[in-house]
């Protein structure tokens, strides 16, 4: 076994490149899941603590639930509505904040993994948080004055100064206080808790979360983790390693799949004759399988070993962490395990076939029957490709889910490569019974060659469904880069993560400006909950990223994204009801007439855009703005600019960072149209080197009876041509479809990518897969050259 891996390297290195990329893009599949899961989970941990689910009331809990005795809780005393402090330290600028007021036993809490550890402040004192401490001067030992609710104030010593941690890096902003003080601040002696952070039990999340709402209908119950949300977006993701998987399968399975039934046809000589002197002919065949399988185990290796070294690169951008993406990816300990078994498995399961196909054989026939014999197509499978290929469309038709949209990607490449060899052998025939060879004889041969030969056959079945899945990857690559390269904001710099009123920026000597108000929650429109990003529009001079838009709103109209409104069947003129800040304790119920759509994938490529008048939106929002756009002198802007909690980039940074952002996808995209260009000339060389070794017989026929080199070379080109050009003719033809369909997949996951053609860089591209091609006939010729004629001729 070892010396039939080795003797034919070349063979050797395209099997297992191709296994390599099916462990890759797998192992990429299983990874995304729960590292998504994980990092989630570790971002909910790393601020929230053990809270599993939030109990909170607008009027405070008076008397704490009782909770199952499987859970753990906390209750807290929180208030942020009516409290603003002065900085002590700027006497030029009166500055407010509305910041946080917390009453909570700060030992408990540290337990839970709420707070940061911290001495627990008596009743004169306060422990802040050193947001607090930096934004207004307040130092240990200083006094602050917190103003209540009914008017009244209390005074407290800062005792400590704790860092931004757990809970206090989502509120940055923060005094903690005794939960008498709280109460105090508040002006509600009576209640116990306004908030109750509970653990629940591992898997048993929803469950607790669905008793506790039944038993408890007037608070307001939500669940952080383990939620459909999380799952819904942690699936989407998964699904689209999925399709890069799926699409990576469909190129190479027809390589992998030639290459071991030539591997097996070499073998079953062998098995032949292993039988013939008394093998038993399972032990016989095993040897074959056992052979396959070291392929996929060495693939597996190689395609795990990949997969270490590009993880971080691949996914690290795509999953959130602690601190933000780009960090390192973790891998479970199975993932390594099952990308050595897959890539085995396929290997060995195209290898089945042929020792299922040969178990009933003579031994004779075994022996004696792996020479390059006139291929001739099943009508059977012709008819099958038919069928596959027209109910391919169906999935075009409607909406049936991520499966069937893929299933019907696999079914139409697959029903064309079983058509193609039907149409390669009626060109065959056709071109021997209408030509008599006065012209062009040798083109005439290579035509018909093209279509009876099996190597021949085989290596253009592979090229098309490498063409048609490597071609539609370069048209998707280049739409998504197109998607991400929108420049959605023409000023010179983009300030993000406003948290002040509109005129507390009003200090910062600006050319012009605008504010962008936008904010994005999970929403009930229409009955149905649904993701929006909602805008506040009352016109956009700098902002490009909502195309369509009417002149103007009235307060009662919206202006949904198209495909929106397709997704919830809302029509133009329609009632729509809305319930804005859904998930707070005091929501919003409003009713619009849907206008016209408008388009937003450029902005939000899930499309979930929403725009109200600005009227409407600051009466639900406030004056609070999401994004300040502005043109100016930036180093000045930059030093103006004293929100601390605001992001200042100039627009070349601001673009410079989205598109590095965008680059993980993109680049696989790329990286998966350059495999595939390298596995079809990779396929064709193993072709043309298995098809030469088994036509030598019939190459020194064809010299023994006057074919000239020159002849026999033109004949090989012409072949060669005909496999290069075929493949892109019949993309050509079917190439919008193979791409309708990739979007239509992407869709399901609520991914719109606008296609965009660029037809001279698809040019280019098919050109240099075309000459790639062509070029591996120097293989056959080359060793045509070399080849003893005489020889040949006496090993029959």
């Amino acid at each position: 076994m070892l010396r039939n891996i080795t003797i034919k390297p070349f063979r050797t290195m395209v099997i297992v490149l191709c296994l390599s990329a099916v462990s890759l893009t797998f192992s990429l599949c299983l990874t995304i899941s729960t590292a998504s899961e994980t990092a989630v989970e570790d971002m909910i941990r790393s601020s929230m603590g053990k809270t599993d689910i939030v109990m909170q009331s607008a009027k405070g809990i008076s008397e704490l639930p009782e909770l199952p005795a499987d859970t753990e809780s906390l209750p807290v005393i929180l208030a942020h509505s009516y409290f603003q402090m002065h900085d002590i330290s700027n006497f030029k600028y009166v500055q407010k904040k509305n910041i946080y007021i917390l009453g909570v036993d700060t030992e408990r809490a540290a337990v839970f993994g709420f707070l940061p550890k911290c001495t627990a402040p008596n009743n004169d004192e306060a422990v802040i948080s050193y947001g607090v401490a930096q934004r207004f001067g307040y130092e240990v030992g200083d006094k602050m004055m917190l103003p209540c609710a009914d008017g009244s104030e209390i005074t407290l010593t800062v005792s400590e100064i704790v860092l931004n941690k757990n809970d206090l890096s989502v509120m940055p902003l923060t005094v903690i206080v005794t939960c008498e003080n709280a109460k105090k601040v508040l002006s509600s002696p009576d209640i116990s808790a306004t908030t109750i952070y509970i653990d629940a039990p591992d898997g048993k999340e929803y469950e607790t979360a669905e008793k506790l709402r039944e038993k408890y209908p007037e608070l307001d119950i939500s669940q952080v983790t383990g939620t459909q949300e999380i799952e819904d977006s942690v699936r989407s993701l998964t699904r689209t390693f999925f399709v890069i998987f799926a699409v990576t399968l469909l190129m190479i399975l027809f390589i992998i799949s030639a290459f071991s039934k030539n591997i097996a046809a070499e073998r079953l000589a062998v098995v032949g004759t292993l039988r013939s002197i008394g093998a038993e002919k399972r032990r016989a065949s095993l040897t074959l399988l056992i052979e396959c399988t070291l392929y996929g185990l060495i693939g597996g290796i190689i395609g795990t070993a990949l997969f270490y070294a590009l993880k971080d690169m691949l996914l690290g951008n795509m999953i959130p962490g602690i601190d933000g993406a780009g960090g390192s990816v973790d891998v479970p300990f199975y993932v390594p395990v099952i990308g050595l078994v897959i890539s085995a498995l396929m290997s060995c399961a195209v290898s089945l076939m042929s020792v299922i196909c040969t178990a009933e054989m003579s031994i004779r026939d075994i022996i004696f029957g792996g020479r390059d014999s006139v291929y001739r197509p099943s009508v059977f499978a012709t008819v099958v490709g038919i069928i596959c290929v027209f109910s391919a469309f169906v999935p075009l038709f409607g909406s049936f889910g991520f499966i069937i949209s893929l299933m019907g990607l696999a079914v139409f490449v697959i029903g064309i490569c079983l058509i193609l060899p039907k149409i390669l052998s009626a060109n065959s025939a056709f071109t021997a019974r209408h030509t008599n060879g006065s012209a062009l004889p040798v083109v005439r041969l290579a035509l018909i060659q093209s279509g009876t030969k099996k190597t021949a056959v085989t290596g253009t079945v592979i090229c098309t469904a490498v063409v048609i899945m490597t071609a539609s990857l370069y048209v998707l690559s280049r739409s998504a880069e197109k998607l991400y390269s929108v420049r959605n904001y023409n000023c010179d710099a983009v300030i993000t993560g406003l948290s002040e009123r509109s005129e507390y920026y009003g200090i910062i000597s600006v050319d012009s400006k605008e504010f962008i108000y936008n904010t994005s929650e999970t929403t009930e429109l229409n009955g149905k909950r649904t993701n929006i990003n909602i805008f506040g529009y009352d016109s956009f001079e700098m902002f490009g990223g909502l195309q369509d838009l009417p002149e103007k709103l009235s307060d009662d109209e919206i202006a949904l994204d198209r495909q929106m409104m397709k997704r919830l069947g809302i029509n133009n003129g329609d009632r729509v009801t809305i319930t804005l800040k859904n998930n707070t304790v005091r929501p919003v119920k409003l009713a619009f007439t849907a206008v016209s759509g408008i388009d937003s994938v450029y902005f939000d490529q899930k499309c979930n855009a929403a725009v109200i008048s600005l009227d409407t939106y600051k009466s639900v929002y406030h004056d609070y703005p999401s994004m300040l756009l502005v043109n100016g002198d930036t180093k000045l802007m930059q030093r103006q600019l004293i929100d601390k909690s605001a992001e200042f980039e100039t627009t070349g940074e601001y673009y410079a960072r989205m598109d590095e952002e965008s680059h993980s996808i993109t680049g696989l995209l790329d990286a998966l149209a350059v495999i595939g260009v390298l596995l079809a000339v990779i396929s064709v060389s193993g072709q043309q080197t298995i098809g030469f070794e088994q036509r030598r017989h019939e190459l020194a026929v064809l010299r023994s009876q006057g074919m000239s080199i020159s002849q026999i070379s033109k004949m090989l080109i012409c072949e060669t041509m005909l496999t290069a050009f075929l493949p892109v003719i019949i993309y050509l033809c079917i190439g919008h479809f193979v791409i309708m369909m990739i979007a239509r997949i992407l869709s399901e996951l609520d991914m719109k990518i606008p296609i965009s053609f660029d037809y001279f860089g698809i040019a280019v591209f098919l050109a240099v897969m075309l000459s790639s091609v062509i070029m591996t006939v120097l293989i056959p010729i080359l060793s045509l050259k070399r080849m003893n004629t005489a020889e040949q001729l006496k090993c029959e």
